[in-house]
């Protein structure tokens, strides 16, 4: 077969280069498509984007999936605190959690809807960004449900957090703590994903091995949710396909 160059990207990534895709291989139901660089050869090279999938009735479908983000800024969550022990900082932005800041009393809470761009059934990976100033780590919690359109919303589950991607020496840092992975199996696009963020200090939920043993009010900057993508949407306004 001939090969077919499309152009992928405009503008081009340089004044005198141009991106270009070129389908290097088309079998039935399969295309493989590799984007270089004008002057390049249509080879993988380093920083080039290459495109392996599967063409279904719904569209192209990749096979080498790639991970994205879904964001919640602290600054633009449901704040529920009757205590007070949660509040928005205006100064440095986001929502800061006191010391003594208690499992459901207060509350962020969120409602995700999964895009259609999402990989349908695959795990996701909730995480919490927040600046440390002290070699302790808060009680992060969080409390979620998930459920397909069509679906009862179902019964809540707790997920206290269980990794730190840094660490901490001195100063300020921009933390990332993980929670753990959360099983998507069966769950198709537009599902729903409800979510409640607390910091138990206390340990009142009783999902920690014990209170927080030096705690320190803590700015809490945004909930985010990596998932993993396999196309560029849906061929159906509902369905996948």
């Amino acid at each position: 077969m001939s090969r077919r160059v499309l152009s992928i990207v405009n503008p081009p990534p340089s004044a005198t280069s141009t991106m270009k895709g070129e389908i290097t291989k088309i079998e039935q139901n399969f295309i493989e498509l590799y984007g270089y660089l004008d002057g390049h050869d249509a080879v993988p090279l380093p920083g080039d984007l290459n495109i392996t999938g599967t063409v279904t009735a719904g569209g192209l479908r990749v096979s080498d999936t790639s991970y994205d983000d879904l964001k919640f800024p602290a600054t633009a969550s449901k704040l529920e605190s009757a205590s007070t022990r949660y509040s928005f900082d205006s100064t440095d932005l986001g929502v800061a959690f006191d010391a003594d800041a208690r499992h459901t009393e207060e509350q962020l809470s969120y409602i995700v809807q999964m895009p259609h761009a999402w990989k349908e059934g695959t795990t996701l990976y909730p995480h919490v960004h927040w600046i440390q100033t002290t070699a302790d780590y808060p009680n992060w919690l969080l409390s979620y449900r998930v459920y397909n359109n069509n679906e009862s919303p179902g019964s809540w589950t707790l997920a206290p957090i269980d990794s730190h991607v840094f660490t901490w020496s001195s100063g300020s840092l921009a933390q990332i703590s993980a929670f753990p992975s959360i099983t998507m199996t069966g769950k198709s696009l537009s599902c729903l994903l409800d979510v409640k963020l607390w910091r138990d200090a206390a340990n009142g939920s009783g999902e920690f091995v014990g209170a927080e043993s030096s705690p320190v009010s803590v700015l809490m900057k945004e909930f985010d949710i990596h998932y993993e993508i396999d196309s560029l949407g849906s061929n159906e306004p509902f369905t996948k396909d």
